[in-house]
């Protein structure tokens, strides 16, 4: 089973949470297995910067954990986001930003077709 870590902004925002708990259920009803930050580290406090910063350094291993990397919302505007992303570049993990996904869906749904 694929390992997917799930990278979305998630700031303590139960909303975020929502969002994550909907992508982790598609992901496990896919077949992958997901890996979800917010989810491993919930025990940590985002607000207490030595706590924040500890998360930060755990999603970093997290990562180099998974198969791929998957991301969701507005990612570029999350800094942890963004660390999660170079880290899974940096060690040669694929990343699927489903927002590039989603907005060109048309386009790869022809070249699929045409397949």
């Amino acid at each position: 089973m694929k390992r997917v870590y799930i990278i979305h902004p998630f700031q303590g925002k139960e909303e975020n949470r929502k969002k994550i708990d909907k992508i982790c259920r598609a992901a496990a009803n896919m077949g992958f297995l997901p890996v979800s930050p917010v989810h491993a580290f919930g025990f940590l406090r985002d607000e207490v910067p030595e706590e924040r910063k500890l998360a930060l350094k755990l999603c970093q291993e997290l990562v180099k954990g998974c198969d791929q990397a998957w991301c969701f919302g507005s990612w570029e505007e999350s800094e942890g986001c963004r660390i999660e992303v170079r880290t899974a570049k940096k060690v040669g993990i694929p990343i699927v930003d489903f927002g590039v996904v989603l907005a060109n869906f048309d386009e790869i749904k022809e070249l699929i077709q045409q397949c």
